[in-house]
């Protein structure tokens, strides 16, 4: 079980072990929720450098049945891999991928894959920008 204090207001896993359907690292840490999207029939939650997918068609499902044997459609945890300190602010669909933008000014993306399953995923980082305080990111047609 895990107590997360979100803002005052706290929330439990009560769900999962490390054996036994486990919850994703951003649950299982306490980490703050600093955005959600829907991507590819997932709901996808972000919290300081890791990003959570849940089950393919089943919103709230963020715990794998099976840890040894892994199909497409079970959940999809992730970690940004930097050398400098990466927290997620936003996440954003994007022309097919995931554009996932850092407090710190670092631009990554999860790659725009045929089947989207933990072993395809990938976060590759992009660009580097200055940053202002806080400003969320809106797509306008294609741009």
């Amino acid at each position: 079980m895990v107590n997360v204090d979100l803002n005052n207001t706290p929330y439990f896993v009560e769900r999962g072990s490390d054996d036994r359907n486990p919850p994703p690292d951003l649950m299982k840490k306490g980490y703050a929720i600093s955005d959600m999207a829907y991507y590819r029939g997932r709901l996808v939650l972000a919290g300081r450098d890791q990003i959570a997918m849940s089950r393919v068609d089943e919103l709230f499902n963020f715990w794998i049945d099976r840890p040894s044997a892994l199909a497409d459609s079970d959940p999809i945890d992730l970690q940004i891999a930097s050398t400098d300190v990466a927290e997620i602010e936003h996440i954003v669909e994007f022309h097919g991928s995931l554009l996932i933008m850092t407090r710190q000014g670092r631009q990554y993306f999860l790659e725009d894959v045929q089947t989207l399953a933990a072993s395809t995923a990938a976060i590759t980082p992009s660009t580097k920008y200055e940053t202002l305080p806080d400003v969320r990111p809106i797509t306008v047609g294609e741009n």
